[in-house]
């Protein structure tokens, strides 16, 4: 398929097309994934979970506010090691106790993150 093609694919296409195209090298076509009318909270949250995807699209979901508005999808971008350190350290102030309990423990985020969820955490415990 050419790359029109798969844009187009990209931007109208069902579930499975999303799910192939959505770790497509070319940026342009992963992007436009997210772009898709069709998309469910769900699948970006599972896109905003797996490690091999772009940095880029990573940073589009977190931008986007219809998606931020769900819990489970600030907590996998927080969670994923390819988010930016500044977007994460951001979304550390709306996680529940439990999750900034676990992300502190976690070796596999950045460990300046595991560090701002555990002052995060510290800082909660003394408000209360």
């Amino acid at each position: 398929m050419t790359i029109p093609e798969k844009l187009r694919l990209a931007i109208l296409g069902n579930r499975e097309a999303r799910n192939l195209l959505i770790s497509n090298p070319v940026k342009m076509i992963s992007l436009a994934v997210l772009r898709n009318p069709k998309i469910t909270e769900d699948e970006v949250m599972k896109y905003a979970q797996q490690k091999n995807l772009s940095e880029d699209v990573i940073l589009a979901i977190a931008k986007d506010q219809k998606w931020i508005k769900t819990y489970q999808v600030k907590l996998a971008i927080v969670s994923n090691p390819k988010t930016r350190l500044s977007v994460a350290i951001n979304f550390l102030g709306h996680l529940h106790e439990k999750d900034l309990k676990s992300l502190s423990r976690d070796k596999n985020i950045s460990s300046v993150v595991s560090r701002a969820a555990y002052q995060t955490l510290l800082k909660r415990n003394i408000k209360n």
